[in-house]
């Protein structure tokens, strides 16, 4: 299968990692805004240490890049298995009537196999 499942954005300080999608800036902006990013992954195979990510930031800057170990994977229908991620981000020199976007690409031996995205509204 090897897809993501799922990718979204909440708030570093949010500990129910209910999603977020917009962060009131009080006047002055200028502020640096701790964002978790989550993932979870779909992998047809058992040993994830196959697949690599990648996460950039308003399509400009790589925030995280790496490998899959083989921890926290779970077992699912016809022999899929499932990985959850969180990545904790600083988005900084935030102002009001501004987006971030975070994309997130999944690899399988260095090939592009999925991509989704997810966007902070700041106002």
């Amino acid at each position: 299968m090897n897809k993501i499942n799922y990718f979204y954005t909440t708030l570093s300080v949010n500990e129910n990692f209910n999603p977020t999608t917009t962060v009131k800036v009080p006047p002055g902006g200028n502020l640096t805004v701790p964002v978790r990013l989550l993932a979870e992954v779909i992998l047809d195979e058992d040993d994830s240490t196959h697949f690599s990510y990648e996460i950039i930031l308003n399509d400009t800057s790589t925030v995280s890049k790496g490998k899959f170990e083989n921890l926290f994977r779970n077992r699912i229908l016809d022999g899929n298995y499932t990985l959850g991620i969180i990545f904790d981000v600083q988005v900084t020199h935030v102002e009001a009537n501004q987006m971030s976007k975070f994309s997130f690409n999944l690899y399988k031996n260095g090939q592009k196999l999925d991509s989704s995205e997810t966007h902070i509204i700041y106002f």
